[in-house]
């Protein structure tokens, strides 16, 4: 069985992103970028967020996918108090965090690396190549 076409993979790995929660923006007619502030917590002295962002283009000379992520942590002012849980694993130059956040004025969950693996086996899955480029940010 061949590849996929550019055109339908493109379109299944945006839905894939799309039900894992990130917003989507395309970039041009052969990528995509998405983001999702995965953790907030405010109050009256400051606050703190934690923005997954990453970017997907497709190469249809190479059918190859080059994929990157970022995570991106803000605060201002004196952040609430905060308890948090963090996993972190690495393989090789990929690197998988789980991070539960818990917080007077919020929180949330930050699953780096999971959406990676679900778009990786989606890629490979339709014949085309996944390059993860952990040296750039998206």
């Amino acid at each position: 069985m061949g590849a996929v076409t550019k055109t339908d993979l493109f379109v299944r790995l945006q839905e894939a992103s799309r039900a894992a929660g990130l917003a989507i923006t395309p970039d041009g007619s052969d990528a995509f970028r998405g983001q999702i502030d995965s953790i907030r917590a405010k109050w009256f002295l400051g606050a703190i967020k934690v923005r997954y962002t990453f970017s997907c283009r497709l190469d249809d000379s190479s059918h190859t996918v080059h994929f990157r992520e970022a995570v991106k942590e803000s605060a201002w002012g004196l952040p609430p108090p905060t308890f948090f849980t963090e996993k972190t694993s690495q393989r090789g130059a990929q690197v998988t965090i789980s991070r539960e956040q818990v917080s007077v004025g919020g929180g949330g969950r930050l699953e780096f690396g999971r959406l990676r693996e679900a778009l990786e086996k989606l890629t490979g899955d339709a014949g085309w190549k996944f390059q993860c480029e952990a040296v750039h940010t998206p």
